[in-house]
């Protein structure tokens, strides 16, 4: 059963947003890293696998404590979760999304340093490093837009080989934002890529006291430098890397039946569209 529904998913690959499966891994523990202050929505619009004809949008969850802030899918998480109690009650976790994600769980530290834990297609590994984050060179205009009801002043940067305009609310005193934006004085309630690209733009805020935790799966831990050579080739030769991730995936040939990838889906590529060029 296992091996068919890897089957379904694996030969619309370059159809689907890859995204959306779901890790079939069972998780027992999760370490808590902090306590939230605030917690704050964001929608996240991005680019899908297909190109720039399909835009897509995840709700992001940034939880802010006074050591460390966490970026990640709601979606996702939702998901995982009622996923790990179906798996306790004996029943079969879903693997699928009805909407899209993107694919990262991002801790950033006080101390100017992040973790991340970024999923790969289907089944695949999570991919765990580290890395340090770059001062923002911010610029500040006196321009202002109304964001979720927040008076919001606009600032630019140049970060990760892009250009950025972000907006950022002096009403509420907090050094962050989505992704590993910071360095404003006041909480960054929308950023967008002059480009197009991406754009987060916060839908919601509440002060909370929630602890913020790390699931802790079976991660592959590598470098970040080796992490993003990963990724880029998993986007370029998708069947490629999941068989060299130990994923086993078949494809239905022109009389329906199912067998193992071949030279036609060597060919096959995913549009890649990563947050630092």
């Amino acid at each position: 059963m296992l091996l068919l529904l890897i089957a379904v998913l694996s030969e619309s690959l370059s159809a689907q947003n890859p995204y959306n499966p779901i890790p079939l891994w069972e998780w027992d523990k999760e370490e808590v890293l902090d306590n939230s202050i605030i917690r704050v929505e964001y929608t996240m619009n991005f680019y899908g696998v297909t190109g720039k004809e399909e835009r897509c949008s995840d709700r992001r969850i940034v939880e802010i404590g006074s050591k460390v802030r966490k970026d990640y899918s709601i979606t996702l998480e939702a998901k995982e979760k009622d996923n790990y109690k179906v798996s306790k009650e004996g029943g079969n976790p879903s693997t699928r999304l009805s909407t899209d994600v993107y694919p990262f769980e991002l801790f950033v530290y006080n101390d100017g340093t992040t973790r991340c834990n970024h999923r790969t297609l289907l089944t695949g590994p999570i991919l765990q490093f580290s890395e340090i984050i770059p001062s923002f060179d911010w610029k500040i205009g006196n321009e202002t837009i109304e964001v979720a009801g927040y008076s919001s002043r606009k600032a630019t940067v140049s970060f990760g080989g892009r250009e950025w305009t972000a907006w950022f609310a002096e009403d509420i005193p907090v050094n962050g934002g989505p992704y590993k934006f910071c360095g404003l004085p006041g909480l960054i309630t929308k950023v967008v890529s002059n480009d197009g690209s991406y754009e987060w733009t916060m839908t919601g805020i509440e002060q909370t006291a929630v602890p913020i935790y790390e699931k802790q799966f079976v991660f592959r831990k590598c470098s970040a430098k080796e992490a993003k050579a990963l990724i880029k080739v998993m986007y370029a030769h998708p069947y490629k890397f999941l068989s060299n991730a130990g994923v086993r995936t078949l494809v239905r040939d022109k009389n329906g039946r199912l067998i193992p990838p071949g030279s036609e889906q060597d060919g096959i590529s995913l549009f890649y569209d990563p947050i630092e060029l």
